[in-house]
């Protein structure tokens, strides 16, 4: 029977963390087990050469990667599409379901299931756009699921920056499970303490959106301090780069709230390059910054 890692956060105590630990163990085993395999229907990786500046270079197909990479205990999509509903439901009636949901999503990306294929599901249906329908037809019985709405841009984005956090393998042996994990646990004994917490969605937000800017685990102290309410009034410097950027992103696909204009004009785009560059610095001073891939998207989001 399989386990969601979720169940275990509303009471943690030192025997869960047990669980938990010998939980991850068992899937880092079942990884090595299955890499050393052949993935089903055909070899493991199958690899293409293209050009770029004149140097070699190997693509891994999306389907035989997700073959590669997804575990034998990794849930079907059919079963996160229908957890989706039932949470979504559980949000339409009051419950804290938002955190349960998210959680869920890192854990099977962790395992495979999931990834950011752009055409999985067919022509732009990604993983992350099917989970978001089903999520919003729980909560609200619409049939129709806009995904150029704000909120709906937002579900969608959040759930790609949690696959994405989950799928990713460069933090070492049961990461970022267990980062993850020890940080919602340690939000539900602060707020048990009289602390003043965040939402936990904001909390696992905001910590992806910095996890995936590093090449090092954000853990210890710094991880903490994603857990608690910041007040609304005092930003520092990377907050206020980090608002320029996402202001111009949208002046350049014309989405600037009461703002008609659209501008794609070079100095934007140099700005946003500039402001990027920046961030990317602040990022390197606080711990190892990958080059190999984009920050993340720019907005932190309040519950949805």
């Amino acid at each position: 029977m399989r386990t969601a890692h979720f169940q275990t956060y509303n009471n943690p105590s030192g025997n869960e963390l047990t669980k938990l630990h010998a939980r991850i163990t068992e899937l880092e085993q079942q990884r090595a087990r299955d890499a050393a395999g052949v993935a089903v229907g055909g070899p493991t990786v199958t690899a293409t050469v293209t050009r770029r500046r004149g140097r070699p270079r190997k693509v891994i197909e999306p389907q035989q990667q997700r073959s590669y990479r997804a575990m034998t205990n990794a849930p079907r999509f059919e079963e996160l599409v229908e957890e989706a509903l039932k949470l979504g439901a559980d949000k339409g009636n009051g419950a804290d379901a938002q955190i349960k949901f998210g959680m869920r999503v890192v854990e099977a990306a962790y395992l495979g299931a999931l990834d950011l294929d752009p055409n999985k599901h067919g022509t732009d249906r990604r993983d992350g756009i099917v989970l978001a329908e089903a999520y919003v037809r729980g909560r609200t019985g619409a049939t129709i699921f806009d995904t150029k709405s704000d909120s709906g841009r937002k579900l969608v984005s959040n759930l790609d920056k949690c696959i994405k956090l989950g799928s990713c393998p460069k933090w070492g042996q049961g990461q970022p499970l267990q980062n993850v994990n020890d940080l919602i646990m340690f939000r539900q004994q602060e707020k048990k303490a009289g602390k003043k917490v965040d939402d936990a969605f904001n909390v696992l937000m905001r910590y992806a959106t910095q996890q995936l800017k590093r090449d090092t685990l954000i853990d210890g102290h710094e991880r903490d301090q994603f857990v608690y309410k910041r007040d609304p009034n005092v930003r520092n410097a990377e907050d206020i780069l980090e608002s320029v950027r996402k202001t111009l992103n949208q002046l350049k696909t014309g989405k600037v709230a009461n703002c008609p204009d659209m501008d794609t004009s070079e100095e934007v785009n140099r700005a946003i390059k500039l402001m990027t560059t920046r961030l990317t610095a602040i990022a390197k001073a606080k711990g190892s910054v990958s080059t190999a891939a984009p920050l993340g998207p720019p907005p932190d989001s309040p519950e949805v």
